[in-house]
């Protein structure tokens, strides 16, 4: 499997978590059939059986 590097992840860039919770939103659509909105800081995901699931990150 192939690795790859995002160019938000190098040793020089600070990721913020806003753009960590965007690239995690894309990373969902491609694993799971759903819907992705972001409001308010968090991630509303709706699975097609009807779950639905809010995530937030905040750097540690």
């Amino acid at each position: 499997m192939e690795q790859k590097i995002f160019k938000n992840a190098t040793e020089n860039h600070k990721t913020t978590a806003k753009e960590f919770l965007e690239e995690l939103g894309l990373a969902l659509k491609d694993y799971f059939e759903c819907t992705v909105q972001e409001e308010n800081d968090a991630l509303f995901v709706k699975l097609i059986g009807g779950q639905n699931f809010r995530l937030s990150v905040n750097e540690a």
